[in-house]
């Protein structure tokens, strides 16, 4: 060790895994100085963009009291799977207390909401923190990765208080997870008053991409007795904390209609936000990414052929296949029930990986293997 440089040894380490390192840093100052480098932790962090997983989020009531048939705890299990070998690693079980929960993924980071109140769990370090409750009665969270900075938001929506009508305006707080912690105390106001987003309009889906957060909607239009929606996406950037819309791909999209046999969905695609739409009348899913997001510019980049596969699924994200980050790459698909499903861009194939039941009453969502503490270790 003492012949090698600090970028070798650097290099040798950002290969293991973040358990391994975490011991390593106990052995000695000089490797706990090494590893906990600014830098080492950003080399790490790119390194694992390469190689990520699928997470696997069950709950089971098993041995749990319940009152009047209700389960009154549960415990949850988190797992990770490689997509290519469909190999599972368990990582944690914890035992949680409530009747029911909802789940937000964001990279390596587990959130997890009761009746307003959320905890945030990092499977890679076994850490688990709970957050201060929020200001106002939730609509939903949402959580954004600054890879720059190395650093967590979660952005709150809520409904302000003393809303009479649909026309008063979503609000918007934000709480910042930084490595090694500390949790801050309470949630920061963001003003929002350029943005046109009503209680009454429809959150559709959203993402996380690039540093931003995106959320697709549908924005309620009363004309008379006649009531239509309008699609655009609303994008809030998670550094300098603004807000933008953003309008829809005009390609073989509507922008007009609310249609029960369609769904859409967001996601990142080679570092683009990418928007996906299912016709169930076609059974095909069209993508399209949005390559100039000043000039609202997209390309129609896949029409996968979904035909057989059932409707009842939802995109993961993307894997690049090429060192250049070229056009190579593998569409993870995750379905209600049944196994993962990977669509190869340059086949143009699909392939299932894991064991038959690996998706049944699972939670699943891409995951990065990410140097990022908590603060409780």
């Amino acid at each position: 060790m003492e012949n090698l440089s600090q970028d070798v040894l650097w290099d040798i380490l950002s290969r293991l895994s973040v358990k391994h390192l975490c011991q390593l840093k106990c052995v000695s100052n000089q490797w706990f100085n090494l590893i906990s480098d600014s830098y080492f932790k950003k080399l790490y962090n790119n390194r694992s963009i390469k190689n990520p997983r699928l997470l696997l989020v069950k709950e089971s009531t098993v041995g749990h009291p319940s009152l009047f048939g209700v389960p009154l705890s549960r415990t949850l299990y988190i797992s990770t799977m490689d997509v290519r070998t469909g190999r599972v690693e368990k990582v944690l079980a914890r035992d949680i207390v409530g009747k029911r929960y909802s789940f937000i993924f964001g990279h390596n980071l587990v959130c997890y909401e009761k009746f307003m109140a959320i905890a945030v769990c990092n499977p890679t370090t076994n850490e688990i923190v709970h957050l201060p409750l929020p200001s106002q009665l939730s609509i939903s969270y949402n959580l954004g990765y600054l890879r720059a900075t190395n650093e967590y938001k979660i952005v709150h929506l809520f409904k302000p208080a003393n809303h009479d009508d649909g026309n008063t305006t979503v609000g918007f707080e934000i709480i910042t997870l930084r490595d090694g912690g500390p949790v801050p105390g309470s949630w920061r106001s963001l003003v929002n008053r350029s943005l046109n987003w009503k209680i009454r309009d429809n959150a559709m889906a959203s993402a996380n991409v690039n540093g931003a957060v995106y959320w697709l909607i549908y924005e309620k239009i009363v004309e008379g007795r006649r009531i239509h929606y309008k699609k655009r996406i609303v994008m809030l950037g998670l550094e300098n904390e603004q807000f933008e819309t953003i309008e829809g791909p005009r390609d073989d999209y509507s922008t007009d209609v609310k249609s029960t046999s369609e769904t859409e969905e967001l996601f990142e695609l080679r570092g683009f936000l990418c928007l996906a739409k299912y016709s169930k009348k076609s059974s095909t899913m069209t993508m399209f990414t949005l390559k100039d997001q000043q000039n609202h510019a997209w390309i129609k980049e896949y029409v996968i052929d979904m035909y057989n596969l059932g409707h009842r699924f939802r995109v993961a994200g993307y894997i690049s296949l090429d060192d250049d980050d070229g056009n190579s790459g593998e569409i993870i698909i995750v379905r209600t029930r049944g196994r993962p499903l990977v669509y190869n861009t340059k086949t143009m194939s699909f392939k299932k990986v894991g064991r038959p039941n690996i998706g049944n009453g699972c939670y699943q969502n891409l995951y990065f293997d990410r140097f990022f503490s908590l603060g409780t270790k």
